[in-house]
């Protein structure tokens, strides 16, 4: 029995079993989760010897880290450049890249046609015990346990990675649209046929596309928002904080991520005000004229 995705540190806050390496620390996804009570992305897994976990790419895109707390685990990961590689037209990735009996079989092979090419990009890592490996975002990644093995995983984003996860969300979005156009294009077909008459073909409902987001990729655009918007205070407030000491690489850290946050929140006003309610969209230009202004003056300062 493989224990995976175990949320210890949510059931068993008292405990305090470990403390996050400074530099995995400006993580928004788990920062909001234990602000707003909701899932979080925090895991220990416990697996004895040849358990594995299949080919995935992390929740939202994200990035993650692992600590081996005793044995030993083989990843095999494989950069973005990769992907295209590794799914299919449906949006399915290849399950076990060491399957060699159904890399063989037809129906493989014409999903996954340029698979060796993949694979040749692979990276292979023997993680020991007492040790910490990072994935950045987008490498999907095979991992087996070549002992029996205790670890901590996080799933993580923060400024550095928000272009990719906010791409990650723009295509999941689309997706779920796609599929329910498709869905209303043959009842729309159907019912043409069956009428005899010319009807315009129906929009798409925003709440269904949302709902069917959220249901694919456990957020939709408005959890997203809200997450944002939670960051940019706490960057904010980091930043005033900050103001006070020595600038150093927290400070850069922090304005650098400033910086993305006002140039994707600038995007989602401009592609997603259909699919966000106007609360949350003045929320959401609030937050943009704080850190228009914020970044403003400091440019000002340094100049």
């Amino acid at each position: 029995m493989y224990v995976k995705d175990w949320h210890f540190p949510r059931e068993y806050p008292e405990y305090n079993a470990y403390n996050v390496p400074e530099h995995f620390r400006d993580d928004w996804m788990n920062r909001y989760a234990t602000e707003t009570g909701s899932d979080d992305f925090r895991f220990l897994y416990i697996g004895p010897e040849g358990t594995w976990t299949p080919l995935h790419r992390d929740v939202y895109c994200s990035y993650s880290w692992s600590a081996n707390v005793v044995g030993y685990k083989l990843w095999i990961l494989f950069p973005p450049s990769a992907t295209s590689h590794l799914v299919d037209k449906t949006g399915n990735c290849v399950y076990n890249i060491s399957d060699t009996k159904t890399a063989k079989e037809k129906r493989f092979q014409e999903s996954f046609s340029h698979f060796k090419e993949a694979i040749a990009q692979r990276r292979m890592v023997l993680q020991p015990p007492d040790s910490v490996i990072f994935v950045p975002s987008g490498w999907y990644h095979q991992v087996y346990n070549i002992t029996d093995v205790i670890s901590i995983n996080h799933n993580w984003f923060n400024g550095w990675s928000l272009p990719r996860v906010f791409k990650h969300m723009q295509d999941e979005m689309q997706i779920a649209k796609e599929t329910l156009e498709g869905f209303q294009f043959d009842s729309f077909t159907e019912l043409n046929i069956n009428s005899n008459q010319e009807r315009k073909k129906p929009e798409v409902d925003t709440n269904a596309v949302q709902q069917l987001m959220k249901a694919n990729t456990g957020i939709d655009c408005r959890g997203f928002v809200d997450l944002l918007c939670f960051a940019s205070d706490w960057k904010l407030n980091d930043l005033t904080r900050l103001e006070l000491q020595e600038h150093g690489w927290k400070h850069k850290s922090a304005a650098h991520a400033l910086s993305q946050l006002e140039t994707i929140l600038s995007e989602i006003e401009k592609c997603w005000a259909k699919s966000i309610d106007k609360t949350r969209l003045s929320k959401l230009n609030n937050v943009r004229t704080k850190i228009c202004s914020f970044l403003k003056n400091v440019i000002t300062k340094s100049s």
